[in-house]
């Protein structure tokens, strides 16, 4: 479904990521966890082609998008949907034109077809009473619900994700992770960028953890549990490591 091959990627004078290489199997949720700055949102956008690599490739569906023009990427970008951290819900619609946006951009099904779809996105993250709210009167939670909803009204094969549970009580966040495991059942292909450490144990098929541009490491969040490796403990849980191993790790990471 996606496949990166030894990417790399250069903003500046600063090398973003190096030799970044993995892919995402249909209906796989793939959490992608590192610390700020490791090159997680950078990920996603070169998966939505807003961005294209310095050296590698990245193939949707066996197609390697960097090589196509900004004209040909709308066709591989409607196979996807996005759920921006801030969720990017226009305050001036109301719930339900923020739902069908996308669909009524389109303008391949009737005002009917879209109105259905709305709201069974809308019954599916439990707001369907909300659909004719405006933003400003929605918690961050209904907020984030909602984008989830537009992302799936979307029809859009794969889901991704930047910081869902970001900035949302543990009630919330619970919430967020319970409807990304409810997508997960319905074989929805999922990548997850976060720094929220529960919901990538509880969702991920596979892990991919990220530091200074580089993988660290690639498999199963039982087999990133278990791994002793003074790097993978300090970021997972830094009161693990020893006062020699914190005093390394701090200093390894202190730029």
């Amino acid at each position: 479904m996606i496949r990166l091959d030894a990417v790399d990627v250069t903003l500046g004078d600063r090398k973003v990521l190096e030799r970044i290489t993995f892919h995402v199997e249909p209906g796989e949720t793939k959490v992608i966890l590192g610390g700020s700055g490791s090159g997680k949102t950078t990920l996603l956008r070169l998966i939505l082609g807003l961005h294209k690599p310095d050296r590698g490739s990245v193939r949707i569906e066996d197609e390697d998008i960097t090589r196509l023009s900004e004209q040909a990427l709308p066709r591989i970008r409607r196979k996807m949907a996005m759920v921006f951290q801030s969720a990017a819900l226009f305050d001036s619609l109301p719930v339900r034109e923020n739902v069908g946006y996308r669909l009524w951009e389109q303008g391949a099904l009737s005002d009917d077809d879209i109105e259905r779809r709305v709201r069974q996105s809308l019954q599916f993250v439990g707001l369907e009473d909300a659909i004719d709210n405006m933003p400003a009167d929605l918690s961050g939670g209904m907020r984030k619900r909602v984008g989830i909803a537009r992302a799936l009204a979307s029809g859009a094969r794969v889901i991704l994700y930047d910081e869902p549970t970001a900035g949302l009580d543990p009630i919330n966040a619970y919430a967020i992770g319970h409807l990304l495991l409810q997508l997960k059942a319905k074989g929805v292909t999922q990548v997850v960028v976060t720094h929220d450490l529960d919901l990538a144990f509880r969702i991920a098929d596979r892990v991919v953890l990220l530091h200074k541009g580089q993988v660290m490491f690639q498999g199963t969040p039982q087999e990133l549990a278990g791994r002793r490796d003074p790097e993978i403990r300090g970021f997972l849980d830094p009161s693990t490591l020893s006062t020699e191993e914190r005093d390394t790790y701090a200093g390894r990471h202190s730029d």
